[in-house]
């Protein structure tokens, strides 16, 4: 069972689907994941595909060069959230609307209470508000403009859901509310009711569950695109292999064109969700998954490598995700590859009808290789499992294609040459090739540093704002 206690930290405005257990924790799933159906999802792949064609003309016009490619990540995620899982149409950047005008913008208070979380969920806000430390006052105002935002958008989305106009606000959110509203028993089942019926969230646990959808949904979502990208960057032959697929699967058709009922599958099933599952099996957006043994139902006995264990119950026991990932009795290795599993190889994810591993994904009718149950959970596994797992993954594919289609992700060499020494040096030179692996190294050695170890095990991005990017179109790639 989750240890919920150890998530209490991210218990914010009240308890949440993450925090809760039981019955308490059936009645947020249940209400929560209404809100998740083919409706948002066609809305998600729609404005991930218009977010990735967005951040490759901003890049463009940078001359090619990806400033700060987490950073780029974390507002895409945040956007698609934003529109398609809480339908807004004004700019999640923009100074909201509100009776007494807020300071910061909605996005800006939300990565200003996230940034504070342990702050705000372990000390009174009133104490903080009136603390000697400037970066306590600090996390004390924005935890006010934030919780003053949240409770407006509910009142504002739910004004517009009065209106009666269903079709425009079959979201994440508008499905929130309508839950907490709806009384299955009327015969105006489709209308808000005045009073919520008693199986609901209250406000404060709806605000709550917002919370957790925006803080660990766009986060883990915007780390998964971040280092699809970077091991792709690593790995030009796997980014080669990738961009054949597209060609195949979308024929040059431009994003408009794509669509979800035919394009979608065939990305989940193909070289562009082979991709997203290795580059989350070797970079999880979450370390560690905290369990708790069982309560009630004795110890629980384990045999590993033929010894008996017994786990007492209560007992804290931590799943540490990179080394569940890397389990060679649960994966297709390259047996003659000294630590395979350590690589990125999107092609072991296909599979022949007899079972072998395929060399590139192009077999007859491949399919994806499904890992042993439990062997495969950056969203977690089992009855607790993310709820928006389906959401971060349309997101991740759609803008892997987006952007991979026309054009290539390539590691900047600044640091080693620059643009004009590069120019000078003949393509596929061992000059280009000398620079070109000095910055690989470099990023190689800053990934492993990339993974905080915390209760949560985020993933810190200290490390990964000072690896360079640069994008380039295909065929005008400086390097291979």
């Amino acid at each position: 069972m989750a240890d919920t206690q150890m998530y209490k930290v991210i218990e914010l405005f009240d308890s949440n689907i993450v925090t809760t257990e039981g019955d308490d924790w059936l009645r947020h799933r249940r209400l929560t994941t209404r809100g998740l159906g083919d409706e948002v999802n066609r809305k998600v792949w729609k404005e991930a595909l218009k977010g990735g064609r967005d951040e490759l003309g901003k890049w463009l016009g940078s001359d090619g060069k990806m400033q700060n490619l987490e950073s780029d990540m974390m507002g895409l995620s945040f956007g698609v959230m934003w529109r398609a899982g809480f339908g807004m149409k004004r700019a999640e950047t923009e100074i909201g609307p509100s009776k007494i005008p807020h300071r910061i913008s909605f996005k800006y208070a939300f990565e200003a209470v996230s940034a504070r979380l342990f702050l705000v969920t372990t000390i009174p806000h009133w104490l903080l508000a009136r603390s000697p430390v400037e970066s306590h006052r600090r996390a004390a105002g924005a935890f006010g403009e934030f919780e003053r935002y949240v409770r407006e958008l509910v009142e504002e989305k739910t004004e517009m859901m009065a209106k009666g106009d269903d079709g425009e606000q079959m979201d994440v959110l508008g499905s929130f509310i309508r839950s907490m509203h709806r009384k299955p028993s009327s015969p105006n089942y489709d209308k808000l009711a005045s009073t919520p019926p008693t199986d609901t969230l209250t406000q404060s646990e709806l605000m709550a569950d917002i919370f957790i959808f925006l803080f660990a949904g766009h986060e883990a979502t915007a780390s998964a695109m971040y280092y699809s990208l970077l091991f792709l960057a690593l790995n030009p032959l796997a980014q080669q292999n990738l961009q054949s697929s597209l060609d195949t699967l979308l024929s040059q058709r431009p994003p408009e064109e794509w669509s979800y009922d035919h394009d979608l599958p065939a990305l989940l099933t193909g070289m562009t969700g082979a991709v997203m599952n290795e580059s989350l099996r070797l970079m999880p957006p979450f370390m560690y998954v905290p369990k708790i043994a069982h309560l009630g139902n004795g110890s629980p006995e384990l045999t590993i490598d033929g010894k008996r264990m017994v786990v007492p119950e209560g007992c804290q026991v931590s799943i540490a995700l990179p080394a569940l990932h890397r389990n060679p009795n649960c994966w297709p290795t390259e047996k003659e590859v000294e630590d395979d599993l350590d690589r990125f190889r999107p092609e072991r994810w296909f599979t022949t009808k007899e079972g072998a591993a395929s060399e590139n994904g192009n077999a007859a009718a491949p399919k994806l290789y499904r890992p042993p149950r439990g062997a495969f959970a950056p969203f977690s596994d089992g009855p607790r499992s993310c709820v928006g797992r389906r959401f971060a993954q349309i997101e991740i594919v759609a803008v892997l294609a987006a952007v991979f289609l026309t054009h290539s992700v390539e590691l900047s060499v600044s640091d080693f040459a620059t643009d004009v020494e590069v120019d000078r040096m003949p393509a596929g030179g061992a000059g280009r090739r000398s620079v070109w692996e000095k910055a690989a190294a470099r990023a190689r050695e800053r990934m492993p540093m990339g993974i905080e170890e915390s209760g949560l095990g985020l993933i810190s991005r200290d490390n990964a704002r000072r690896i360079g990017f640069r994008i380039a179109k295909r065929g005008e790639e400086r390097f291979f």
